[in-house]
């Protein structure tokens, strides 16, 4: 009796009850360990759409926090990274007990030394979010000492050390407004072009709201100039503003503007349109507030072709028919858009991938690994098949010695045949090119011709015979009955080629110095050396190309599983 028909009749065996409980806990332990392997793969994927504060938070932070588009602005945000935490090595009911104390001292004390834009938001939120800020800030680096005195003590001696430094950057990290500083114009030469005004004016005092919806505060005196942007949607869409700036930038000429924005985290969508004289040029796509800091954002015409790794951080903007600006004139209009909750957990979600595909030319990688896959798939499936038959199925002189030889060619390590196929390589001038990495496909593998040897000879003998009494050549017999029959092996080796040929970095990097021959593994890997502090873009860009792996895999996965366990006929 074999194995498994013993352990099927051992549970046969049991009570009803303890087989099901059996059942149960095999399941169970599978669920444990699928959950256990998958949880890098979980890790990566959660990683490719957190923010850079989520995945520098400590403790690590598991599930991503769920955003909230913004119908007005300017607000306050509370962020669960500023709600008052627990002093090390103070009992939290101790925390409880002088919290109160401390936080009302800290509130007394930000009061009166609020910026003047507090007054137009919540006093609770503001309260909240800005001693919730101050106590993190300050409560790590106290004595232990502190907290030991009475509560009063403690809010005495925690307001004693502050100064109004604190409170700017409390205030910077929870104070939320959109911003537009000084415009500048970019010529096709790449010359950047400031707009001046005369009489003392400043571009921010020209900017004009199209609606009552929109509300723009120039800076105060003193201060960096800049637009604030304070809108409420209502019931409407979106709202607008624009405005008109003299430049000696022709239409032809323009290529164009790059104006710094500061964003409020709202996840809404920002489109502009410039008119050059007579002519209109418009974004193709929107930029998304998803930061929380002043960026300089650069609005321009796209270039002809991209295949190497430089720079592609711009708005990319398209000609569209007539503009409405003065001769000498540039109008720019902004339009936001509102986006709900949805809207803002896709802003957020794809926010690293679409930065990773600014700096990676992604299809021209994708196009380039493509090409190898495709033709190591079909070298190896053609001649390791063909090999196989003629190990399998043809009586040849010498044939038992030559499939030990090959079979001792596995014995070599790939270091050893490194430097000599990279001489012969070079010497036919297939250096910088992709041949080297899919023409060895068409030589075989040894491994793979050892196991379609295998699989061909548990066919039947009777199949070949009766073939060639209907007259069937030999390469007819392969083509027409051998090929059919070994579907789950070709598939097996198909999935084993296609993952390696995928991740192929060695290849690449040794025969492939043109950055528009780059295939995803090496492209990566030059992304990951320059952008390495990067982690949510090189978790997306990581993202991008294991996907297809895990997709094709579990789509294949039966043929894979028929195939390495070489189940078919047997004779």
């Amino acid at each position: 009796m074999r194995a498994n028909d013993t352990t099927v009749t051992a549970l046969a065996s049991r009570p009803p009850a303890r087989r099901v409980w059996s059942l149960l806990a095999a399941h169970l332990v599978l669920l444990a360990g699928c959950v256990v392997f998958s949880l890098p793969f979980y890790w990566l994927l959660s990683t490719s759409v957190k923010e850079t504060d989520e995945i520098q938070r400590d403790p690590p932070v598991w599930v991503p926090a769920w955003p909230r588009g913004a119908k007005q602005s300017p607000f306050i945000e509370l962020r669960d990274s500023d709600e008052p935490k627990v002093p090390e090595g103070v009992d939290e009911s101790r925390f409880r007990a002088f919290w109160p104390a401390v936080e009302s001292a800290l509130w007394e004390w930000v009061r009166p030394r609020l910026a003047e834009e507090a007054a137009a938001l919540p006093e609770a939120r503001v309260r909240r979010a800005l001693t919730g800020t101050l106590w993190n800030d300050i409560q790590a680096g106290t004595p232990k000492e502190i907290w030991s005195q009475p509560p009063a003590g403690i809010a005495k001696d925690l307001v004693a050390g502050l100064d109004p430094e604190d409170l700017g950057k409390a205030w910077d990290r929870t104070y939320r407004f959109l911003g537009f500083r000084d415009v500048v114009v970019e010529d096709q030469g790449f010359v950047r072009h400031v707009i001046r005004l005369g009489g003392g004016q400043r571009q921010a005092d020209l900017w004009a709201p199209a609606s009552d919806s929109v509300t723009l505060s120039p800076a105060r005196p003193g201060q960096k100039p800049y637009v604030a942007v304070a809108y409420d949607f209502g019931s409407e869409g979106g709202v607008s503003w624009s405005v008109d700036l003299p430049t000696e930038v022709t239409a032809d000429q323009f290529r164009g503007v790059i104006i710094p924005v500061r964003h409020d985290h709202s996840w809404n969508r920002l489109w502009l349109t410039v008119d050059v004289g007579d002519r209109r040029f418009a974004a193709t796509e929107p930029l998304v507030l998803s930061d929380r800091a002043w960026l300089d954002v650069t609005w321009r015409l796209p270039d002809k072709g991209r295949t190497t790794f430089e720079v592609h951080d711009f708005q990319e903007l398209e000609a569209q028919g007539r503009g409405e600006a003065a001769p000498g004139t540039l109008r720019l209009t902004a339009r936001l858009e509102r986006v709900g909750t949805l809207g803002a957990v896709w802003g957020k979600w794809s926010r690293n991938y679409r930065d990773a595909l600014r700096y990676v030319p992604f299809w021209t990688l994708v196009a380039n690994t493509v090409w190898i896959v495709a033709m190591c798939i079909l070298g190896q499936v053609f001649a390791c098949s063909l090999v196989a038959f003629s190990f399998a199925r043809l009586n040849w002189p010498f044939r038992d010695a030559c499939f030990g030889l090959l079979l001792a060619t596995m014995m070599l390590p790939g270091q050893v045949t490194m430097i000599p196929q990279f001489l012969v390589f070079k010497y036919v001038g297939w250096y910088n090119t992709l041949k080297p990495l899919w023409v060895p496909a068409f030589f075989g593998s040894a491994f793979f011709i050892f196991m379609l040897r295998q699989f061909m000879k548990g066919i039947p003998k009777d199949l070949e015979d009766a073939a060639k009494i209907d007259g069937c050549s030999y390469f007819g017999i392969y083509w027409r009955i051998m090929l059919p029959l070994i579907k789950p092996a070709l598939a097996a080796i198909a999935i084993f080629t296609f993952m390696g040929s995928w991740n192929n970095f060695m290849g690449p990097l040794i025969y492939v110095s043109d950055q528009r021959l780059y295939p995803l593994a090496l492209g990566l890997f030059q992304f990951r050396s320059e952008h390495s502090a990067d982690f949510g873009m090189l978790m997306a860009a990581s993202a991008l190309m294991t996907v297809p792996v895990v997709g094709i895999f579990f789509g294949a996965q039966r043929y894979f599983i028929q195939g390495v366990t070489l189940t078919g006929m047997k004779g």
